[in-house]
């Protein structure tokens, strides 16, 4: 098949998004000769430099994308958003226009972007969490749930294949969208490719020490990489902060690292309230080999976040040897196993008795990061599109029952 590849608009600032994009996009790369289909990469044009300097030892066709145009916007708008529109306006989209200017059979979506398309394709869904997580702002307010649920409503029930990471994540296709089993596909999320590369790399003390000092950190520490999202659970994790300082008796900081998504200002307020100014540290977006350094530095990923069903950080932590206290979740335990430890994300008392098992047990410690690391060893970017190669060999013998468009 003629195989169009949709590579959207991700930037660093999409925080796992980009991770998740970039990756698979490189593992594409590397492994598109081994594929019998002819590829061609719908990439915006701002990208498509980048994207064509990964493929130069290919046959990979690089299209770039303009900007699209308020008129588009519009119009995509109430095509996606109204049934009625879309039966009696049959205006083709950019992308459509596109992939029929170039003979696409099939459109592989490698990000979660859902475009109007009238052709076979296949989708990759993050996550669900309008639906799971109605109540925090930034996944309702503003008509984003709205605009959401009528993207998903369309485009996941019209895919030909689906691609979730995780068991919980296929029963939420079917229960909210009614998509059938046959159609949802699961390839678990691949432990990014950079953590695998250092990993391979022994640990630089004087490096960490160094960082830590650039950062003002003086002690033992734990690390939570996400951006400042209300469903990030910071709020929990620093009221658990201040009951290990108070109650259990243990020094120890908190690193957190990611941008500002408008819950920052009360994260700050909360840490000034909690009497723990001086030890938890917000230090922004980090350059990665500092990051590398953080985790491998720190006494463990903390992660309370209250979405999934999947996430990177654990994945990366596993393979910088930094032991995982993660949030029990719909999914997690799915994904991450016996190689972390787990605890109720509401709950900042059982939050600070994981923190202090974890932190004063060394021998504890150990196995763990053992495992862990078995763990984000067993499947990477390569194992994930030679997924989604399986998935097209499999639907060539469909899509030759018609002829291209």
């Amino acid at each position: 098949m003629r195989v169009g590849v949709y590579l959207g608009g991700q930037g660093p600032d999409s925080g796992g998004g980009y991770t998740f994009q970039s990756d698979i996009f490189a593992a594409f790369a590397s492994s598109a000769t081994t594929s019998r289909h002819n590829f061609v990469v719908f990439v915006d044009e701002d990208l498509a430099g980048a994207a064509r300097d990964l493929l130069v030892d290919t046959d990979v066709k690089v299209v770039p994308m303009r900007r699209v145009g308020f008129f588009d916007r519009i119009a995509a708008m109430l095509q996606r958003d109204f049934a009625f529109v879309r039966v009696n306006w049959s205006r083709a989209g950019r992308l459509q226009k596109l992939a029929r200017r170039h003979g696409i059979e099939y459109m592989w979506f490698l990000s979660s972007d859902c475009h109007l398309l009238d052709m076979p394709y296949m989708a990759v869904v993050w996550d669900l969490q309008h639906r799971t997580l109605p109540w925090f702002p930034e996944l309702t307010a503003n008509g984003e749930y709205d605009a959401r649920e009528a993207s998903n409503s369309w485009f996941l029930r019209r895919a030909s294949a689906v691609v979730t990471g995780t068991r919980v994540g296929a029963a939420e296709l079917e229960r909210y969208y009614q998509i059938t089993p046959e159609c949802i596909k699961i390839l678990p999320h691949p432990t990014p490719s950079y953590a695998l590369k250092a990993s391979g790399v022994p640990a630089d003390n004087e490096s960490i020490a160094r960082v830590l000092r650039a950062y003002g950190i003086g002690g033992d520490y734990l690390v939570y990489p996400a951006q400042f999202w209300a469903h990030k659970n910071h709020a929990n994790l620093l009221k658990a902060m201040a009951l290990v300082h108070r109650e259990l008796q243990r020094p120890i900081e908190l690193a957190m690292v990611g941008g500002d998504k408008g819950n920052r200002g009360y994260c700050e307020k909360l840490v000034a309230s909690l009497g723990l100014s001086g030890t938890c540290h917000f230090l922004g977006f980090v350059p990665r080999d500092d990051l590398i350094d953080l985790y491998r530095g720190a006494v463990a990923l903390v992660y309370p976040s209250f979405g999934g069903p999947e996430n990177l950080p654990p994945l990366e932590a596993f393979a910088l040897e930094c032991p995982v206290l993660a949030a029990d979740v719909p999914g997690a335990r799915e994904q991450l196993g016996d190689c972390a430890a787990f605890f109720d994300p509401r709950n900042p008392s059982q939050i600070a008795e994981a923190i202090n098992a974890l932190s004063g047990d060394a021998d504890a410690r150990a196995p763990m990061v053992a495992r862990g690391k078995v763990r984000a060893a067993g499947w990477d970017g390569r194992d994930f599109v030679k997924g989604v190669f399986d998935l097209l060999d499999e639907f060539e013998s469909v899509r030759c029952a018609w002829g291209a468009e």
